[in-house]
């Protein structure tokens, strides 16, 4: 399964990384929301963990 991280704190996405991989998931990491689209776009993504508070806007925006 394949979960993105969508955090712009690095401290915070390598804790979620290893945490998911230590699972049994794989994690694609990305920092923005610009960043996320594309991710979405080019991986095949089952679920998302998503900050609120990006770089370039409002968390939510992504998940609608």
């Amino acid at each position: 399964m394949n979960i993105l991280v969508v955090e712009d704190d690095p401290i915070m996405a390598d804790a979620l990384s290893i945490t998911l991989s230590q699972t049994g998931y794989f994690s694609v990491l990305a920092t923005s929301i610009e960043h996320a689209l594309n991710e979405m776009q080019h991986n095949h993504i089952d679920g998302v963990l998503l900050d609120l508070n990006l770089p370039d806007g409002d968390g939510t925006r992504l998940a609608r």
